[in-house]
């Protein structure tokens, strides 16, 4: 913890589709708004996951290091969930999956909506040197951490056609994407 924050270490991959054992999981929806909705990068989220709820400011831990992020989490109540929702925003739904892969936490996130198709998967770590020596899994297309058009303020707002260009950039077509 730092000054009230959890320090996120993250890595995040593009993945064609979703590995076989995750097709009879529902998985969950997790609905999330960006704000402000003028903002390039927006850095406040507004969340909900389930029956859970949350407002989160991400602030990079280094310049130019999307790795790791400064999170600071507030849980909220349906009322004041719904509240902050009115506010102009930008919006991205995914269905989340989770899972572990030799101890590394992968939170899969299959986009719905405007993102049909795109799948990115966040693998999160206790420690840096975890991060580093961390192999991905081959079902994992490539490593899009250091890409700020991969992440989630980025994203909000953006259509699957936006990133096509993007997408293809790392070999992965439109059509490819999903199963």
């Amino acid at each position: 913890m730092t000054n009230g924050a959890d320090v996120e270490i993250e890595r995040r991959f593009l993945a064609r589709e979703v590995p076989s054992e995750f097709t009879n999981i529902e998985g969950r929806i997790v609905s999330d708004r960006y704000i402000p909705a003028n903002a390039d990068h927006c850095y406040l989220r507004i969340r909900r996951d389930g029956n859970n709820f949350q407002i989160t400011k991400k602030i990079l831990k280094q310049d130019g290091d999307l790795s790791q992020m400064r999170e600071y989490t507030i849980p909220l109540s349906i009322v004041e969930y719904d509240a902050l929702i009115c506010l102009p925003s930008k919006a991205a739904v995914k269905r989340r999956f989770d899972h572990k892969v030799e101890g590394t936490k992968l939170q899969i996130g299959v986009f719905e909506e405007n993102l049909l198709g795109l799948i990115i998967v966040d693998a999160e770590f206790e420690t840096v040197e975890d991060s580093k020596s961390f192999v991905p899994p081959s079902w994992f297309a490539t490593e899009v951490t250091g890409d700020k058009r991969f992440a989630g303020g980025e994203l909000c707002g953006k259509s699957i056609d936006d990133l096509a260009d993007a997408l293809r950039q790392y070999g992965i077509d439109i059509g490819q994407t999903s199963k």
